[in-house]
């Protein structure tokens, strides 16, 4: 894990594509994000890019939301 940074959240849905929905800042490695969606279900995913590197590290939650 990374102490400080940003990571980007994804929004997904089956069949669909993968939609960025915000921004998210890295505090002592954690972070917190707020999404009211209108319809479900859907998965989150958080991608941190690493600003040397370039490589994008992502975590995917396992269990659907709604």
């Amino acid at each position: 894990g990374v102490a400080r940074g940003n990571v980007t959240i994804y929004r997904e849905r089956p069949g669909q594509k993968r939609r960025p929905i915000g921004r998210a800042a890295i505090t002592g490695g954690a972070f917190s994000f707020l999404d009211r969606p209108s319809i479900g279900p859907l998965l989150y995913r958080a991608v941190y890019t690493d600003p040397t590197t370039g490589i994008p590290y992502a975590a995917l939650l396992r269990q659907p939301v709604g």
